[in-house]
């Protein structure tokens, strides 16, 4: 029994070491491995803020970024703005420049055919004065050889002024220097003959003008009106009677 005894008591003292020797081992193990956790704990944390640091950094130079590239758009946009500006008041010049072209070209096609119209009516109108003149020559002439005719063979003769006058003498046979007169006027407007004044008076004479105006035949209205001029002389002679 004593033995026993003894032979339990080594065996548990032997446990006991054991144990001993592995709790030790284990608390050796558990703080290499604390230091090991702490040493991690610390690279981690170390990393940690180098990582936040490098982040910090990389966000400070995005926001730089940021801005510079802001500033650069602002800037940008302003040298849009200002070419689209300067474009647009360039487009505007243009469009105020072919306006004007086309106004110019409008005026000068309107002043051309002012210039040809005028052109047109110019030469009509030289023309019908020249025909106007050929005409007046025409007639002055027919006058002139006309008047003569009677002076040289009717004892006629005219002075010119604003109307044509015509004077008679060998009328009156008892009195040959006695005069006879009358005056007559062209109308340039209308063309037409009127009576100015007659010494002595002729009753006819309306009736001549008209028709003189109507055939204008100057001879014929002469001739009528010194037989006319006759006929007074004699009327006038048996009157004195």
């Amino acid at each position: 029994m004593e033995r026993s005894g003894s032979g339990s008591g080594s065996a548990a003292a032997l446990n006991a070491a054991h144990f001993g020797r592995e709790l030790g081992e284990f608390l050796k193990r558990m703080e290499v491995w604390s230091l090991q956790v702490e040493s991690l704990l610390t690279d981690s944390v170390a990393a940690a803020a180098s990582i936040r640091s490098s982040a910090q950094e990389g966000v400070k130079e995005v926001s730089n970024r940021s801005k510079s590239l802001k500033a650069e758009d602002h800037f940008i946009r302003k040298v849009r703005d200002a070419q689209q500006e300067e474009l647009s008041r360039c487009d505007k010049e243009i469009s105020e420049v072919y306006k004007n072209l086309e106004d110019l070209h409008e005026h000068t096609t309107k002043l051309f055919q002012l210039k040809v119209d005028r052109e047109a009516l110019i030469s009509k109108s030289m023309s019908d004065i020249t025909d106007k003149l050929s005409h007046r020559k025409q007639k002055v002439k027919a006058l002139h050889e006309a008047t003569g005719w009677y002076k040289r063979l009717l004892s006629t003769r005219c002075e010119y002024s604003d109307a044509v006058k015509f004077i008679f003498t060998n009328v009156d046979p008892r009195d040959p220097d006695r005069v006879f007169s009358f005056s007559i006027r062209l109308d340039k407007s209308s063309k037409s003959w009127t009576m100015v004044d007659c010494n002595p008076r002729v009753e006819a004479s309306g009736s001549f003008v008209e028709l003189l105006n109507e055939s204008n035949e100057l001879s014929r209205f002469v001739r009528s009106m010194r037989r006319e001029f006759e006929v007074l002389a004699v009327r006038s002679r048996y009157l004195v009677k």
